[in-house]
């Protein structure tokens, strides 16, 4: 997640002003259909890459990537909760 955060940081404040921007003005006078294009499908990777974090924490978040045994649920967590559900 961090990855992703650090990803969407420094697009718009790195890459763009000082990587991408001369190049799709460039890019953009010549062949406008195809720059839409690769800009359009650049960000639906980006909108993937974040959805499949997101899923992925959520997922996390809810137990459903990986299981903790109970003796070690046991251990981080002395009291029993289920009593008071």
């Amino acid at each position: 997640m961090v990855a992703v955060w650090l990803l969407f940081t420094a697009m718009p404040f790195v890459v763009e002003p000082f990587l991408l921007h001369r190049w799709l003005i460039a890019q953009s006078k010549l062949k406008p259909e195809a720059t839409f294009k690769a800009v359009a499908w650049l960000h639906r990777i980006l909108l993937f890459i974040s959805l499949v974090t997101v899923l992925g924490a959520v997922m996390g978040n809810h137990g459903l990537l990986f299981q903790i045994s109970q003796t070690r649920r046991r251990a981080c967590y002395p009291i029993d909760f289920q009593r008071w559900l």
